[in-house]
């Protein structure tokens, strides 16, 4: 986001959906520190920033970041009509074995799921929209099945295992 709608944003740890009692403004917010310290599993690892008010993308947004699996299609074109950049970030590709290892993560509905849907043995970002389009899927499955995506997925394919519990 650019540095002027800072102004306008408040942030939270952990995120809005686990309760935060932690908050904070851009001038005096030492969240990060929290979070680096939390020992959560790193898809729930982050400050959540809420930005109130009206959102201009021509001048509150720096760039919106794709996902590599998005180059070349209608999403990216649909990006380059925005009036902000498009940057993209280094993917998420997961390997379907690294999901299965995994049942609990996100239950074993969603490992089903994962393994109806992979591509050649993988997920990414590209293949979980095409699910969502389906409109077969509840929401919440689908929004799991990219967790799944995103927690186990790196450019290269290689797993990042789950924190011991």
């Amino acid at each position: 986001m650019a540095a002027h709608t800072l102004r306008r944003t408040t942030f939270c740890f952990p995120d809005s959906f686990d309760q935060p009692s932690r908050f904070g403004v851009a001038q005096s917010c030492d969240l990060g520190a929290s979070a680096d310290t939390a020992g959560r599993d790193l898809l729930d690892d982050y400050v959540e920033a809420q930005v109130h008010g009206h959102l201009d993308l021509a001048t509150d947004v720096e760039a919106v970041v794709l996902d590599p699996s998005f180059r070349g299609t209608a999403v990216e074109e649909a990006a380059r009509d925005l009036p902000c950049a498009v940057e993209w970030h280094d993917g998420f590709v997961a390997q379907l074995t690294d999901i299965e290892r995994y049942p609990d993560f996100r239950g074993p509905e969603i490992v089903e799921l994962a393994a109806k849907y992979a591509c050649g043995g993988v997920l990414d970002p590209r293949r979980v929209g095409e699910v969502a389009a389906l409109g077969i899927h509840h929401p919440q499955a689908v929004k799991q099945l990219w967790h799944c995506t995103a927690r186990f997925g790196t450019p290269e394919g290689r797993c990042h295992p789950p924190a011991a519990d």
